[in-house]
């Protein structure tokens, strides 16, 4: 069971002397009224200790703000908005913020209390009500954890500024950018003797994001107030970076360092299509599980591309949805080829990856239907498919393949009707040096050999094959002309 707590115990608030309201700066007092409701709006709770409201500037002060039944709580000595001389209006807040939050882990029994400090932290508040901005900057900021049994998270960021929009149109907004010089994140774990921890450092970190401020949401429905026709997005760039983590269990430490340079992520959706990608270039991963019984692992790679697009809620009309994953001159080190290939007798040439997929698809039932996904029905279906890339080069040999597809869903499962062409280099020296070290058995050479003249044709040069597989509506398989099934 969770231990009960209250910021009342775990926190030190500040108090302040009531000052007159007759000469209230009744712009600053707008604002900051505005500021709240947009977090009662949603899922949590405000409380103003008291009001101290002068001529030029409005404070509220022993502001607590939960969530979750109180699991989660936040407790501002002090929040203000001020009239500046020359016209506009700074809000600011106190520069150390507590706070206690409990653990979703039932193992983990103790709340956990963290303090948010702020370094010469400005805030611009700009528009006016309904669409009011924000734009901020902060010399530093971190979010640190006290001392705890089981958990420590440490976060920091360092010369950042950032823009926020809190607009209520249609339905409650925050949009907003923002940019960091360096941003840092740890974390260490302790649970039944085991321990969990990593430092990621980041450097040049920037991006933009646009969600709703969802409100009203059922526990025992949460789905319910998801609305794919509101967009979400968050994109971020970063300039370079480094990650460590570590595992400590009876079976022994393990650890993880690893590097990377320039990359760019999205995430969210836009126009009813969920959205995610990613890119990162110059990546390098030292792996140490010895304690496992496994050599020293080393890797490096040029670029990693990660891209998925589905449509959502579209019953009754077919949309586009796409899944790429990709990368680039992937090489391992010589401990990792060798607890396959210790007589080196395959080429150690670097791998790359490309698979790219699409297809046209349409859901079956809205979201709102999908409380129930054991009747054995599908709630998807796609209407036509294509192979716009299979790319695997790598041991010395290729294979690259393209194709495309349309599908007969009268039936389960789907009937396709299409065509894959593909090229395959390499692939007789490649079965042979498997089986040279083992990995295949010799009798499947010359059975590997015989399906390859059945099914494949000489391509355009030594140890080059190529082949179209048909596929009919009937459910019959030819490839080369060859029936297959």
């Amino acid at each position: 069971m969770f231990k009960n707590f209250t910021l009342k115990t775990t926190t030190m608030l500040t108090s302040s002397l009531l000052a007159s309201g007759a000469f209230a700066e009744q712009g600053a007092t707008q604002i900051l009224e505005e500021y709240f409701a947009n977090f009662e709006g949603g899922t949590i709770d405000v409380v103003v200790g008291d009001k101290d409201d002068a001529s030029r500037y409005t404070q509220w002060n022993n502001v607590i703000m939960s969530a979750s039944g109180d699991k989660f709580q936040v407790a501002m000595p002090f929040i203000r908005v001020e009239k500046k001389l020359l016209g506009g209006y700074e809000l600011s807040y106190s520069p150390i913020v507590k706070g206690a939050f409990q653990s979703p882990d039932p193992e983990v029994i103790d709340p956990v209390e963290f303090v948010i400090k702020t370094n010469d932290m400005t805030i611009e508040v700009g528009g006016s009500a309904g669409a009011r901005s924000y734009d901020s900057e902060v010399k530093s900021f971190s979010f640190t954890t006290l001392p705890h049994p089981s958990i420590d998270i440490q976060l920091s960021a360092q010369n950042g500024t950032s823009s926020q929009t809190l607009s209520n149109n249609q339905y409650p907004r925050m949009a907003g950018e923002f940019d960091f010089e360096t941003m840092n994140v740890n974390y260490k774990f302790t649970i039944e003797g085991q321990e969990v921890a990593a430092n990621t450092s980041m450097n040049g970190m920037s991006g933009s994001y646009d969600f709703p401020m969802i409100t009203d949401i059922d526990p025992t429905n949460p789905m319910a107030a998801f609305d794919p026709k509101r967009d979400l997005v968050i994109d971020y760039a970063i300039k370079s970076g480094s990650a460590e983590s570590s595992v400590v269990s009876p079976m022994g430490p393990i650890s993880f360092i690893g590097k990377f340079g320039r990359g760019t992520g999205t995430m969210g959706m836009k126009d009813s299509v969920f959205t995610m990608q990613g890119d990162t270039y110059d990546l390098t991963y030292s792996v140490d599980a010895r304690a496992m019984g496994m050599p020293p692992i080393d890797l490096e790679m040029k670029s990693a591309i990660a891209n998925m697009t589905v449509p959502i809620d579209n019953q009754g009309v077919a949309k586009d949805a796409r899944y790429k994953i990709a990368m680039e001159e992937l090489r391992m080190s010589d401990s990792v080829w060798a607890m396959f290939d210790p007589t080196r007798a395959l080429p150690r040439d670097p791998i790359s990856l490309d698979i790219d997929l699409a297809a046209k698809i349409r859901w079956l039932r809205s979201l709102a239907e999908m409380k129930n996904l054991t009747d054995g029905t599908a709630p998807i279906e796609a209407e036509s498919a294509e192979i716009t890339s299979l790319f695997l080069k790598g041991a010395g040999a290729e294979i690259d393949a393209k194709g495309s597809f349309k599908f007969d869903n009268s039936s389960f499962p789907p009937k396709p009707e299409g065509m894959v062409e593909a090229s395959v280099k390499g692939s007789e020296s490649l079965i042979e040096k498997l089986a040279q070290i083992g990995l295949i058995p010799p009798q499947s050479v010359m059975m590997a050999k015989g399906m390859s003249a059945m099914f494949f044709k000489q391509g355009s040069g030594a140890d080059h094959l190529t082949t179209v597989v048909e596929f009919s509506k009937d459910g019959s398989i030819v490839a080369n002309g060859m029936q297959v099934k």
